[in-house]
């Protein structure tokens, strides 16, 4: 049975101590350990006796435990160190050891007693969480885009990698920097203004400005700020992302230039149209003047060839002045055409068969459109008109010869669209050709066999994109043909729906 010696704890009372105790003579040999480290250990008091406990430390941690424990003891100091050992239940466990230097009454070194506590899942906890910040370190470092903290005077604090390189700075040199010197300097107020109201206002906040590197380089960059907050909820900083736009800012300032030189560049031309449109009717209306003047006056004195002559130069300046009025019509589809508003399609397509009876009556056709059926769209409902005839006209025109035509138009709902289409038994275009039938006078026919001025599919193809639709055909020679196009919903928003002009 354990006693009390002179200087030492009584260990009959540590027996029965929950932690683990040991202890050690001033030789640094152990000669004592209680119930709780030898459960603990899965050994014996024999075998954990003098150096055998140290034979469970673990190999990576045994050259520091040691040079800490023979230093506490060269010093008779106390010593506090965190080490891995082998379990009873072979898995190697972390505790924290205190060592006490103790001493008999007269001061002489008796040696060391021990106090251990388990700190293995406290130590888990330490690794998983360094582990995890080390990832996050890594993922941190790898993103392409800029992040870094800026305190509310607008000092960075700390910074990722492409931070660093997208300023032209070193890893970890941007630390330390005042975020504004990066702007330019009619910007600075304003971005000390947002900074304020960032610490002040939840709201998001996204900036795209022009950042100045630390050699005088420039990009374009995108912010966007999430808030840090302390322990209290208060924002203790702001993490900033920078994304580099410049490549797309580059791009939208060309597009921008293209543009606008597109737009002086459609205006100017349809001007040009509209003038060259206009002023060429002048001398075609002389020549057919002056030809309706020679046949009045001297018809009688040519020959059938000279009155051939004569009728190939008239039919020659109607056909010019034909193509002279669809081009004036073609050049004022934008620049005359009128608001696109909510409008009935059905409405459209009345007129436009009113305005093609004649042509239906003497072809004998049948076109089959369910009226009450069709929606209300958004349109000008003077070019829709336009749009409807010339789709259906040009079936009334390439039918089957001796044969009546038959034309079916249909439509279906794919909001926000309207998918119209209209379907014809004639004789067909040849796939090669389904691009060029939408081009300016663009024919597949002689005038001989089919009148026209090849405007008609360029001038609905023209409506359609002004409308913000599509236009497409099937077809195929002999097997009719099936024209397509989209025209938008009518907006619910306005009530007012257009109709055709009487007379």
């Amino acid at each position: 049975m354990l006693t009390k010696t002179a200087g030492w704890p009584d260990l009959q009372l540590l027996e029965a101590a929950p932690i683990l105790v040991w202890r050690a003579g001033a030789d640094a040999k152990c000669d004592w350990f209680n119930p709780a480290w030898l459960a603990y250990r899965g050994r014996t008091l024999e075998q954990e006796s003098g150096d055998g406990w140290a034979e469970g430390v673990h190999p990576d941690d045994f050259d520091r435990c040691l040079r800490i424990y023979l230093g506490a003891f060269a010093r008779q100091q106390r010593f506090e160190m965190e080490y891995r050992i082998l379990r009873g239940d072979g898995e190697y466990g972390w505790i924290v050891d205190y060592g006490m230097p103790i001493s008999a009454d007269n001061g002489a070194f008796l040696g060391y007693m021990g106090y251990c506590f388990d700190v293995t899942t406290r130590r888990r906890s330490e690794e998983s969480l360094r582990r995890r910040e080390s990832e996050l370190r890594a993922i941190y470092d790898a993103s392409n885009v800029a992040i870094f903290h800026i305190d509310r005077h607008g000092m960075i604090s700390q910074e990722n990698r492409h931070a660093a390189e997208m300023f032209g700075f070193l890893p970890g040199q941007l630390s330390g920097a005042d975020y504004f010197q990066f702007l330019q300097p009619e910007d600075r107020a304003s971005a000390r203004a947002n900074l304020d109201r960032a610490f002040n206002d939840p709201a998001d906040m996204q900036v795209e400005r022009l950042y100045q590197r630390q050699d005088g380089g420039q990009f374009w960059g995108r912010l966007s700020i999430e808030r840090a907050r302390d322990d209290a909820g208060n924002v203790s900083g702001i993490v900033a992302v920078v994304v580099d736009i410049t490549d797309r800012r580059m791009a939208e300032l060309e597009l921008e230039r293209v543009c606008r030189t597109l737009q002086t560049s459609n205006a100017e031309l349809e001007q040009f149209a509209y003038v060259a449109s206009h002023d060429l009717r002048e001398p075609l209306r002389m020549v057919s003047s002056y030809i309706s003047l020679l046949e009045r006056r001297y018809a009688q004195m040519f020959d059938q060839d000279g009155k051939d002559f004569l009728g190939f130069i008239r039919d020659g300046a109607q056909r010019m002045d034909r193509m002279v009025l669809d081009l004036l019509a073609f050049s004022r589809i934008d620049r005359r055409g009128a608001p696109i508003v909510p409008m009935s399609a059905a409405d459209a397509m009345a007129a436009a068969l009113d305005n093609l009876k004649i042509a239906i009556d003497e072809s004998g056709a049948q076109v089959q459109v369910d009226l009450p059926a069709l929606p209300a769209v958004m349109g000008d409902i003077h070019q829709i008109i336009s749009l409807f005839q010339n789709v259906i006209g040009n079936a009334l025109k390439y039918h089957q010869p001796g044969k009546q035509p038959h034309i079916r138009v249909d439509c279906r709902n794919e909001a926000p669209l309207w998918h119209f289409t209209v379907a014809d038994d004639g004789i067909g275009i040849a796939p090669e050709f389904h691009d060029r039938i939408f081009q300016l006078f663009q024919r597949l026919h002689t005038r001989e066999a089919y009148e026209g001025t090849g405007i008609g599919l360029a001038m609905c193809k023209k409506i359609v994109e002004r409308h913000q639709g599509a236009i497409w055909v099937d077809s195929a020679p002999d097997q009719g043909t099936t024209f397509h196009f989209t025209l938008r919903e009518a907006d619910e928003a306005e009530t007012e729906v257009a109709a055709p002009c009487s007379g």
